[in-house]
C-alpha cells in the first residue's frame, strides 16, 4: 500500500480502537452514533457502507449511556464471556498463553507499555488496533510494513470471524450486540484487507531477538502441538449436563484449572450456546 495512505490508515485504526474501549464516559454513546460513522465513512471512502449504516442505527437504538455500559458488560466483561475481546481467550482459551506473550513481545520491541489507566490485558482488541495504528504511523520502511502484516496475520485477523459469530448469537439478548457486531465486521474487513495487501516476511517475522525469542507464527504453532489426545469431562454451568472437552480445549481447561483461573466459558454445552446465555444479574 502507498505510503501516502499511512496517515489515513493510522486514524482509521485509532477510531476503531477507541470504539472497543469500555464506554465509561456518558458522551461515548453519542460519539458512536454520530461522530464515529462520519469518520469511518470519510476514512473508508465508500467501503463498508452497509456496516456503518447498521452501526449508526444500532447506536441510536440504545436509549442511554447506562444501557450501553450494561450491554458492553454483558457481552465482554461478565463470565461466562459471551464474546471475549481478548485474543488469548479467542485463540487459545487462556488469559496468558503463548499468544499473549507474543503480542506483548511485539509491544516491547517498540518499548511500548500499557497505560496505567487501562485495566485490561495487552491482547485486548482495542490495544491491538492501537498498536496497528502505531505501526502505520512509523516511517514507511519495508520492515515495519512486514511487521504490521505479521501482527495482523497472527494476532488480529484469525479470531475476528469467531468474535463476529459470537456477537451474532447475542443479537436476541442485547441491543449492544448489533452495534459491536458492526464494529467487529468493519475491523475485520480493515485488518484482513491490510493483511492481504501488505508485504510479508518470507520466513515469518521475529518480534524479539531472533536468538532467544520465537516468531508469532511459531508461538501459535507451539500452543496447538501435543494437544490432540487430551480429553476432559466437565459440567455445563447453565444446564449442568456433561460436556466432553477434547484436544486444545481440554488442554486449556486443565491449565486454567491448575492456575485457579475461571473456566466456565469453556464448559458451556452446544445446546446452551445455541440458545444464548442468561443475562447477568450485575447492575451499574
Amino acid at each position: 500500500m502507498a505510503a501516502t495512505q499511512a496517515p489515513q490508515r493510522t486514524e482509521l485504526y485509532l477510531c476503531l480502537s477507541r470504539a472497543f474501549l469500555t464506554p465509561h464516559d456518558d458522551g461515548f454513546l453519542a460519539a458512536l452514533a454520530e461522530d464515529l460513522p462520519a469518520d469511518l465513512e470519510a476514512l473508508l471512502g465508500g467501503e463498508a457502507t452497509e456496516a456503518i449504516a447498521t452501526l449508526q442505527r444500532a447506536a441510536h437504538s440504545i436509549p442511554d449511556a447506562r444501557a450501553l455500559r450494561q450491554g458492553y458488560t454483558a457481552l465482554f466483561l461478565t463470565p461466562p464471556y459471551r464474546a471475549p475481546l481478548n485474543a488469548g481467550l479467542q485463540l487459545e482459551g487462556t488469559i496468558n498463553g503463548a499468544a499473549v506473550q507474543g503480542i506483548r513481545a511485539c509491544y516491547q520491541r517498540h518499548s511500548l507499555e500499557r497505560a496505567e489507566s487501562f485495566r485490561d490485558l495487552p491482547d485486548h482488541l482495542a490495544v491491538q488496533l492501537e498498536f496497528a495504528a502505531y505501526l502505520w504511523a512509523q516511517p514507511g520502511d519495508e520492515e515495519t510494513l512486514q511487521e504490521l502484516h505479521a501482527f495482523l496475520t497472527c494476532y488480529v485477523a484469525p479470531w475476528l470471524p469467531e468474535l463476529i459469530r459470537q456477537l451474532k448469537a447475542e443479537l436476541p439478548n442485547t441491543r449492544a450486540a448489533a452495534l459491536y457486531l458492526s464494529l467487529a465486521e468493519i475491523a475485520h474487513g480493515v485488518a484482513d484487507a491490510d493483511r492481504r495487501r501488505l508485504p510479508a516476511f518470507e520466513a515469518g517475522v521475529s518480534t524479539q531477538d531472533p536468538k532467544t525469542r520465537p516468531t508469532p507464527t511459531t508461538s501459535l504453532a507451539a500452543v496447538a502441538s501435543g494437544q490432540e489426545d487430551a480429553t476432559e469431562q466437565v459440567r455445563c454451568p447453565r444446564c449442568r449436563s456433561t460436556v466432553t472437552l477434547r484436544g486444545a480445549a481440554a488442554a486449556v481447561y486443565r491449565r486454567l484449572e491448575a492456575a485457579g483461573a475461571h473456566t466456565a466459558h469453556l464448559s458451556v454445552c452446544h445446546r446452551c450456546q445455541a440458545t444464548g446465555l442468561r443475562k447477568p444479574q450485575r447492575r451499574f
